[in-house]
């Protein structure tokens, strides 16, 4: 996944990381505003928002204390309006001190609001110091915060007065009666502007420890390392500007070190290791000192550091690398070689590899962070089997989109949906199941969605849950899928290629994707109306099938021509919605498909006809059956999965397991979803009497289960299960209870009325149920799930009830 500063952190459709554990920090807000009009200010922040950034950043082992000196001159003709600096520290140390040194010319009027907020678990106080000069010499204003710990109060002897002197422990006397008129400067000469330069030095001193036992950080340095990101704040953040730097760290001797593409090995006998512009070192007792120069603008800056295990592949000049906190060489093989093939591939169908590395690092909590030139990825995700073809292409394709083309938050996050098409996408389709990839899309929408909790898709920022999931990153994903179904791969990949070299190193938008693609058509319109439609409306479209009919007439040559006329409409999830569409239409005869068409429907709730002439006797007809288009399926249509189980609002529950491991496996489950859903525990003698309408979960395997699910299998025409005492037997092949991990989900079968979806579950072990409950929230496009002795998944499949209302029998 793509990070941004406030770090957008979940693993791509795998894992969900819940608990931001922000518990104290500093903040200083300085207002560096001359008397302008917004309108120019933000001109000026538009044309000035890149910005040289000088640092100086020292560890101090043992003690992992962190300094953190930066300086900034400014050249520009004014400045944004707004400066924001902030440095989350945890405050464990007895001083923290921030301190700006500004210096200004003698024409121009500075405001500034210098806020401080130190929150500590147990109380939070704000404190705030407004100064307002005219000089042409070094003001430094100094705020000491003292003797703060996890208990006690802000101890700063800090007073203003109403005509605005304020005294603090820096000792900073300002007075608003010496305040020369912005108006009369500017009204003097404009031109004065051009002299204005100033300096601002930023000094953050403490100690950094958020080194989460779940959930996220905010960064951390320790014994363990150090890792400091966007989201900590640890360096100057201007407003929406981007940021080249010069870096000078000292850290300690066996620390490897990485930032954007640069990186450091501390093993003097393998550096072949470092990448990137070759960095200034030096070395002393218990520290080396290194000099990073970023020269490619960036949106933040990273550094993470460690003592790690180090292996690499270099590819296409490119230095592959992967940093392990303990040594893995087979682990590494894997990544690389992959990583490798991941790199060449998208360097041939985008562009070529946009930075000088790529790093797969091994974090200390779990994360699946995608950075500029690097992944982090947390330990246990690190050795998850299916990460190599999931979520390593997807962090990789970052580095294209949303790592070098910025996102441009403010019109819609892009970058997700476009990632997950070319990357997860991709390897459904390289595995001929990216039908079903799709498939399981639309179930996520229109299990997630309704009308209270949709949104367009200019409206998404980043994942927080199941329901912005489903559209940040499903239906973005299935938009670039009919841009591509719609006009064909070559103007698909023309058009990413354009997008891309266009906006190289700069933020873009839904708009600059469109404009790309407009070029490359003949009917310019076309790709507005597309646009429009599934970025800026929200919803989804229903398509039904109002009625087919089949005629047939013989010519004077004794030939016979078919004619098949399909009633076609659509409703909306969302009132007065409709959208211009092009359906797949499959004709077959005795299942050989005869013909394939994409039909022209308008955005309009009436019914619209179709007709189709052929010589062939068609027999069947299909709408949509691989899931090109972006809609809403009908209940028929939707496989049976465990994302249906973690949306429910009311479970029932069969079980042969005692409480204890009953209550073991509910628990994560409960912990991992979205609804507060009602579990009612029923006996089997009561559920065969009455079957719920909703959900029946069922646990263990004794003769009694076994007959009860048997009979429900039996409704099937065709019983994708058999069950025998001893085991089942799925597509012909057999898993014995005693060394198998089971998880069936079928439709039921009831009388009198819908029957409900079961959700069968069984482990030969002891504790099998609660040990890999845990990870059913990984799997909740499946619907069928074999784990081989509680390990790894052997099988991993769904069911799709029979009755599909699109598919037409002749």
């Amino acid at each position: 996944m793509k990070l941004k500063k406030n770090y957008v952190t979940q693993l791509i459709s795998v894992l969900t990381f819940i608990g931001i554990f922000i518990n104290s920090y500093s903040v200083v807000w300085a207002d560096l505003s001359s008397e302008k009009s917004t309108e120019q200010l933000n001109q000026m922040a538009l044309d000035f928002n890149t910005y040289h950034l000088v640092g100086d950043i020292t560890v101090n082992n043992p003690a992992y204390h962190i300094t953190s000196q930066w300086m900034i001159d400014f050249k520009n003709k004014i400045h944004p309006k707004y400066f924001l600096l902030n440095s989350h520290l945890k405050i464990i140390s007895s001083n923290v001190k921030l301190k700006i040194d500004k210096t200004w010319n003698s024409k121009t009027t500075t405001k500034w609001l210098i806020e401080e907020k130190l929150l500590t678990k147990n109380n939070a106080k704000t404190h705030t110091l407004n100064t307002t000069t005219t000089t042409a010499t070094t003001a430094t204003t100094t705020a000491t915060a003292a003797n703060i710990d996890s208990n006690s109060d802000y101890n700063t002897n800090r007073n203003s007065n109403s005509n605005g002197n304020s005294n603090s422990n820096g000792n900073s006397n300002s007075n608003s009666n010496n305040t020369t008129s912005g108006d009369s400067q500017d009204n003097e000469n404009d031109n004065e502007n051009d002299n204005i330069k100033s300096k601002l030095k930023l000094e953050i001193s403490g100690l950094l420890n958020d080194l989460p036992n779940d959930g996220e950080s905010i960064g951390y340095v320790s014994d363990q390392g150090l890792c400091l990101m966007g989201s900590t704040y640890w360096f100057p953040v201007f407003n929406d500007a981007y940021y080249t730097y010069q870096i000078k760290v000292t850290l300690p001797k066996l620390w490897n070190i990485f930032t954007q593409n640069h990186a450091f090995n501390a093993n003097k006998n393998n550096d072949s290791l470092s990448s990137g512009p070759t960095p200034e070192q030096s070395h002393e007792e218990n520290n080396h000192q290194v000099i990073f120069n970023q020269t490619t603008r960036q949106e933040e800056i990273i550094l993470i550091a460690a003592p790690f295990k180090t292996y690499k592949k270099t590819q296409g000049g490119v230095s592959i690398q992967v940093w392990l906190k303990n040594d893995n060489p087979e682990l590494a093989k894997n990544y690389l070689d992959l990583s490798a093939e991941y790199i060449e591939y998208y360097s041939k169908v985008i562009a070529p590899y946009p930075y000088s590395q790529f790093i797969i690092i091994e974090n200390s909590w779990e994360t699946g962070y995608g950075l500029p030139s690097a992944t982090l990825l947390g330990p246990t995700v690190l050795k998850l089997p299916f990460i190599l073809k999931s979520s390593l292409p997807h962090e990789i394709l970052h580095n294209w989109w949303g790592n070098s083309v910025y996102i441009d938050f403010e019109t819609g996050n892009w970058s997700e949906g476009l990632t997950t098409y070319m990357a997860d996408h991709w390897q459904q389709s390289v595995a001929k199941k990216d039908a079903q990839y799709r498939q399981a899309a639309l179930l996520s929408y229109s299990k997630y969605i309704n009308k209270e909790n949709d949104f367009p898709l200019r409206d998404f920022k980043a994942k927080h849950n199941e329901g912005t999931q489903a559209i940040g990153y499903n239906k973005s994903m299935m938009l670039f899928h009919m841009l591509k179904y719609n006009w064909g791969d070559d103007v698909f990949y023309q058009g990413m290629q354009d997008f891309y070299n266009s906006n190289k190193f700069k933020r873009a938008s839904f708009d600059d994707i469109k404009n790309s693609f407009k070029n490359l058509t003949t009917n310019p319109k076309e790709i507005d109306i597309f646009f429009d439609q599934w970025v800026n409306q929200k919803g989804a479209p229903h398509i039904l099938i109002d009625h087919v009919t089949k005629t047939s007439e013989t010519n004077n040559a004794n030939e016979t021509t078919n004619a098949v006329e399909i009633k076609i409409k659509q409703k909306s999830n969302s009132k007065n919605l409709y959208w211009h569409l092009n359906i797949p239409i499959n004709y077959y005869k005795n299942d050989l498909l005869i013909t394939a068409e994409k039909v022209k429907i308008k955005p309009t709730p009436t019914v619209q006809n179709h007709k189709t002439l052929t010589k062939e006797n068609i027999n069947q007809i299909t709408i949509d059956q691989n899931f090109d288009l972006f809609r809403i399926l009908s209940p028929d249509e939707q496989p049976i999965t465990l994302s249906s189980l973690f949306s429910a609002k009311k479970i029932t529950l069969v079980t042969a397991f005692e409480k204890s491991l009953t209550q073991g496996f509910l628990d994560p489950i409960k912990n991992k979803i979205e609804s507060k859903y009602f579990i009612n525990i029923k006996n089997l003698d009561k559920i065969k009497k009455k079957l719920p309408s909703d959900h029946l979960v069922v646990l263990g395997n004794t003769p009694e289960i076994r007959d009860f699910l048997a009979e429900q299998l039996g409704f099937y025409k065709s019983s994708p299960l058999k069950i025998t005492d001893t085991g089942i037997v799925y597509k012909n092949q057999t898993y014995l209870f005693t060394e198998s991990d089971i998880v069936f989900s079928f439709k039921g079968f009831s009388k009198d009325q819908r029957g409900p979806q079961i959700f069968w579950f069984t482990s030969p072990l002891t504790d099998g149920l609660k040990r890999w409950s845990n990870r059913l929230t990984h799997y909740g496009k499946s619907g069928i799930l074999i784990f081989k002795s509680g390990q790894n998944v052997i099988v991993q499949d769904s069911l799709t009830p029979a009755n599909n209302p699109l598919v037409i029998s002749l």
